[in-house]
């Protein structure tokens, strides 16, 4: 428990202190969504080009995943790293991070949430439901 507890936390520093870097990156009068997602993906692709050849465990992990689990892996990467990232800076472009990434990221707990439920039929209970209610109600008093 408290080995996840610590991931939890350092994904939580980590995930609130991205929106400044990208907003840093993109208020340069210069620097366009498109550019900012390709530096972003490359950078991160050349971090793991040096670190895979060296990891002997990851190569064996990646190399135990079936087709399957390969395109869903590569479809999720396509969505959020590419599509969803350039929708994202677009927004990130326009408007005070302060005020967007609430919307975005406390709404996308909700669509997890009602995902989940329909297409893996997993349990969502009224207390959920109110919890949703109310991270939509918050996150638009913020937004606002």
């Amino acid at each position: 428990a408290m080995k996840l507890d610590f991931f939890i936390l350092i994904t939580l520093l980590l995930w609130g202190a991205i929106p400044i870097m990208d907003k840093l990156g993109l208020s340069h009068e210069t620097a366009s969504p498109e550019a900012g997602l390709i530096i972003r993906l490359l950078a991160a692709a050349l971090v793991l080009a040096i670190a895979v050849p060296f990891s002997a465990s990851l190569k064996q992990s990646i190399a135990s995943i079936s087709w399957k689990g390969v395109f869903i892996f590569a479809l999720s990467g396509v969505i959020s790293m590419i599509i969803a990232q350039y929708f994202y800076y677009s927004a990130l472009k326009e408007k005070d991070v302060a005020k967007l990434f609430p919307i975005l990221f406390g709404g996308a707990p909700v669509v997890t949430i009602v995902l989940g439920w329909c297409f893996l039929g997993e349990a969502v209970t009224t207390v959920h439901w109110l919890g949703c209610g109310l991270i939509v109600f918050g996150s638009a008093l913020l937004f606002r």
